[in-house]
This record gives structure tokens, sequence and C-alpha cells, in this order.
């Protein structure tokens, strides 16, 4: 028997400032479940494949669109203790939401109630997937390297990922899957610990999450090998930090300047690893 559902991504806005949630409790790294609570995921070794849409979508060169979510799949499936393997379909126009089609697509539309949609499709006797169409809202101001009032649109890609590999919300803030993001903000192009061991409990490789070099560490340059271990790297202490900017190069290494009350200042990126 196969079950189908839609799950929306909110916009609600805080400090002048314009955040995402998903409708869902949050409890660490989450997935989807069926009735009984049994993890949702795709039958093992098939390659998760995926279509892109971008006809409704013209503020980034396609080339660049399609660019920058093969980066942010290859990113996921370079997570050690994961056995994830994706493969690219090409462009195509058929619209999402088309579940019984089983071609995973990832759309633009030119406007959405929700900044973008997740529709889902299962076998409810084996608890696996059989599609994910994302809807995405082409209005918003998508961009590469986002300047005020702009979104970043590879933190996107990696958070549609996430959600096409099963995963749903995060409780922990400096994850890719937690469940918000602002203006300007770059931090979820780097996958946390907690994103890794969703996606290593969905699809255990049998490898621990370990390394001998950095380049075994997934593809971010704020990720070190140490100690045998992938950890996010200490930003380097400044005295830049709550210093007024206009932009990230106002700031110095590892600093970002971000929206904080009625100005923007340089900041710090956290996480638990460097705290």
């Amino acid at each position: 028997m196969e079950f189908q559902a839609q799950r929306h991504w909110l916009v609600r806005i805080f400090a002048g400032c314009l955040v995402l949630f998903f409708c869902q409790s949050v409890w660490a790294y989450d997935y989807n479940k069926d009735s009984k609570g049994n993890p949702l995921k795709w039958a093992a070794n098939t390659p998760i494949q995926w279509y892109l849409n971008v006809s409704a979508f013209k503020g980034i060169p396609q080339n660049q669109v399609v660019a920058t979510f093969q980066k942010a799949f290859q990113t996921w499936s370079s997570v050690r203790c994961a056995k994830l393997n994706f493969a690219f379909r090409g462009i195509t126009t058929t619209g999402a939401a088309l579940l019984a089609d089983k071609k995973n697509v990832i759309v633009f539309k030119p406007k959405l109630s929700n900044i973008f949609e997740i529709n889902i499709k299962w076998d409810n006797k084996k608890n696996v997937l059989l599609d994910i169409d994302v809807e995405i809202d082409a209005s918003y101001k998508w961009s590469l390297n986002p300047l005020q009032n702009e979104y970043d649109l590879e933190s996107l890609a990696m958070m549609i990922v996430g959600s096409l590999i099963g995963l749903t919300n995060s409780k922990v803030n400096d994850a890719t899957m937690f469940n918000s993001f602002g203006a300007m903000s770059m931090v979820k192009r780097t996958l946390d610990k907690d994103d890794m061991d969703g996606a290593c409990f969905l699809y255990p490789s049998g490898q621990k999450e370990q390394c001998l070099n950095p380049s075994d560490c997934p593809t971010n340059t704020t990720y070190a090998c140490t100690s045998k271990k992938c950890v996010l790297t200490t930003p380097p202490k400044s005295p830049q930090v709550c210093n007024a900017c206009k932009t990230n190069s106002d700031c110095g290494s590892g600093l970002l300047c971000t929206t904080l009350g009625v100005g923007k200042v340089c900041l710090q990126r956290c996480s638990e690893d460097n705290l």
C-alpha cells in the first residue's frame, strides 16, 4: 500500500530577519516516519535520482543553479559513515507533486504559500520511500553570495538534499537541518555532526566518521582532521567582533557581517565543536 504526504516550510519574521520554520516538533536530528514510528528511507543499494526544473527561476543562470545543487549533493555524499549515492538525471520541464512518476523533481514555482514544500510518497509495507518532490518559491531573492535581504541558494540546496534522504528538522542550532536561517547566512553550507549522525543512522555504510587527512572530511574549508575525526575548526579570535560592517569583506577571517538589532555587525560563528 502506498501513502503520500506534504510538508511545508513556513516563513516568520523575527527582529527584521527572515527565518524559515519546518512544521514539526524538534528532537535533535529527526526523520520521516510511518504511523508506527519506523524510519522511511530509500531502498538499499539504489542511487537516489533527482531532476531539476528551473524554468520559472531567472535570478541565477541555469548552469550555476545546477552546479550549486550538485555541490550540495556531493557534500552529503562525502559523509563517510553514510552510504549515499545520488544520480542527477538532468533538467526537466516536469512539475513537482507528480508523485506517480517517481522522479524526485526539484522545481522552482513562481509563487508558493511557503518558501518550499515537500511532497512524499512511500510504500507503507516496506517503509521505503518511492518519491520526494520539492517545490521552491522562485520569488525569493536567492543568491550565490547573498547580501542584505538575499538568501543563500546553496544553504537551501543543502536543506533540500537532507530532506530528500529522509531527514526532517534538528534541534542543534548549528546543523544544516536546523529549522531556521536568515538573510545573508551561509552557515548551512557546512554539515554539522548532527546532520552526519542522521544520515549515518538512515544509511549506515559500516565506516566510522573518521579521517586521515582533511580531504577525507566534508568538502568545506572549516573542517579539519583532528585525532582521526572530522571537526569544525575554531575560528580565529578577532578584535573586529561586534564592529559595524556593511559586507563580509569588512570583517576578519572566520567572521560574518550579520544583522543584529537595527544594524549590522561582525560576528563569529560558533558550534558545539568550538565553544
